[in-house]
């Protein structure tokens, strides 16, 4: 009898999972389980949720109990919601957004942050991706096809009559797509095969039938050939043609493609199947051996797509217009650094770029301009690097570390450093050099000129000398960084200055006769001030004795 009564459970947790797996919405394992006649079946039904894989477990909600549900119904909300923001032109929505929206999966109550399991689920199937902002999702299908609105009525028309479902141009058209996709298994994760497979035998399917010039014109100008993509001109040279005509027969064939419903139909589901294999990215290596085929692809369903250069990529659902990169003096203020290079592209560019292509995109622009940096810009880096004044020689240290491959001699780098160029300062200091951009002016005057002047201030106004500790205080507001023996010197060997006692002075008139300061005495002085704990100069910034 036990036995029976344990078979008779499972079969009843089966069955009831079976109709679970239709459900639209989300659910609790109790829910489930009150189609189980057994009493306490709510554990061995959770059990069995989470090891069936048509189930997705989405986490626990704010009473601490989990939530489930059906894979088909999760992937069916998550492609209607691609498609809605593609029609709205959308492809970006904060974390609250996006949790507001799921709240329609839910029988009771509210998400107040998209369910964990819900996002992992989308980022694996490349549904959604995290965006460089923090708490907000990009939908990379939306942002491939929201500007190809014509294109969207004819495919959801066909494929709504191709799958026996109600035509409904808002929703079927990625729906039944990544239906053909789920099916195919192209999302699999068998490596690069699955990726640009279905989109080279789409290729080839649609361009065996074409006249034999018109399919290697298509073919040459996309590169999938497998040569460089020939330009208009290369292709009239090597066929007879003007350039004229063979940019009209180009043009008439992909609008000949976009009017036939089984091609778009081929091209979708495996472009699609491609992003969706990539984890949602739309970024692809211009050098990259798939580039040639999603280039075909997209210009068969008039899809946005162009190249970056400087970043080696081509991105979908993007125009150049709108990606343009400033001139190489932006990037070199942000210091040529990934993460500056990817704030700046986040905030200037579409925000429709999941994280990972922006700091793809970002990575390729640091090389780029690194690899084209002259030798004041890679100063100016090394500089940079180091975060403080620093000595010629040191700079020139970490410039060769920084690029090996453009040694540089200490004169050359001195020399660089010397013409001040991009905020670069000399700071008064022998051979030391600093940013404007730390807060670093070079100085209006010498050493001498700023001692003899604060000197005649000072006793303008109070009459009496001047002592060192007060020379030195002052001379530190325009000069952060004073050698103190350079102070020394600038002010017991100054010509506009008298000495009056042990440390102070006094302007020197025309009259007196100028007092030599004897080398012993000179040396005397020099050891009583050096690294004296009163002596202010010889602190910099950051409190670092020079």
């Amino acid at each position: 009898m036990r036995h029976d009564s344990e078979r008779s459970e499972r079969r009843d947790i089966t069955e009831a999972l079976n109709l679970a797996a239709t459900w639209q919405r989300a659910f609790r394992a109790e829910e489930v389980a009150v189609f189980v006649e057994s009493d306490g079946a709510a554990n061995a039904v959770e059990r069995r949720l989470s090891a069936d894989n048509r189930f997705v477990p989405l986490g626990p909600t704010e009473e601490q109990q989990e939530l489930f549900i059906a894979k088909r119904a999760l992937i069916r909300w998550l492609l209607a919601l691609n498609q809605r923001l593609a029609l709205a032109a959308v492809a970006r929505l904060t974390a609250r957004q996006v949790a507001n929206l799921m709240t329609v999966l839910r029988s009771t109550g509210r998400w107040t942050a998209p369910p964990a399991g819900a996002v992992k689920f989308g980022k694996s199937h490349g549904l959604l991706c995290n965006a460089w902002q923090r708490d907000a999702y990009v939908f990379p299908i939306a942002a491939v096809l929201a500007p190809v609105a014509p294109v969207r009525q004819e495919i959801s028309s066909y494929l709504a009559r191709r799958f026996g479902l109600e035509y409904d141009p808002e929703t079927e058209i990625v729906e039944s797509a990544m239906r053909r996709v789920l099916a195919d298994k192209v999302c699999s994760r068998g490596g690069r095969t699955n990726q640009d497979r279905p989109l080279k035998d789409a290729v080839a399917a649609i361009t065996r039938p074409l006249p034999a010039r018109v399919r290697d014109i298509l073919l040459a100008r996309t590169g999938c050939d497998g040569s460089r993509r020939s330009t208009l001109s290369e292709l009239g040279t090597r066929v007879g043609l003007t350039r004229e005509r063979v940019r009209q027969i180009e043009s008439r064939q992909w609008a000949e493609f976009r009017q036939c419903p089984a091609i778009i139909e081929r091209v979708l589901v495996a472009l699609i199947g491609f992003i969706v294999a990539r984890r949602g990215s739309i970024r692809i290596a211009a050098d990259g051996e798939d580039v040639a085929p999603v280039i075909f692809s997209a210009r068969c369903l008039g899809i946005l797509h162009d190249s970056i250069p400087q970043c080696g990529s081509i991105v979908l659902g993007h125009r150049a217009a709108g990606l343009a990169l400033p001139g190489p003096g932006t990037f070199l203020s942000l210091g040529f650094k990934t993460s500056a290079i990817a704030e700046w592209i986040d905030s200037h560019w579409p925000n429709s770029l999941p994280a990972e292509d922006v700091r793809a995109l970002a990575e390729g622009a640091a090389r780029f301009y690194i690899e084209r940096a002259d030798k004041t810009q890679r100063v100016y880096l090394a500089l940079r690097a180091i975060g403080r004044p620093a000595h010629y020689s040191e700079v020139a240290a970490v410039h060769n570390s920084m690029f090996p491959k453009h040694p540089a001699s200490g004169r050359n780098v001195h020399a660089a450093l010397g013409r001040e160029a991009y905020g670069i300062v000399w700071i008064g200091v022998r051979s030391t050099f600093a940013l404007r951009e730390w807060g670093y002016e070079r100085p209006s005057r010498t050493l001498f000129e700023a001692a003899s002047q604060i000197v005649q201030s000072i006793m303008k106004k109070t009459g009496r000398p001047v002592p060192f500790s007060v020379v030195a205080a002052e001379v530190m507001k325009e000069r952060p960084i004073v050698n103190s023996s350079s102070l020394v010197i600038a002010t017991h060997c100054n010509p506009e200055l008298r000495r009056v006692g042990r440390d102070s002075f006094v302007p020197r008139t025309p009259e007196e006769a100028r007092e030599e300061l004897g080398p012993e005495e000179l040396d005397r002085v020099l050891r009583e001030f050096e690294g004296a704990q009163g002596f202010p100069g010889a602190r910099s910034k950051d409190g670092a004795r020079e």
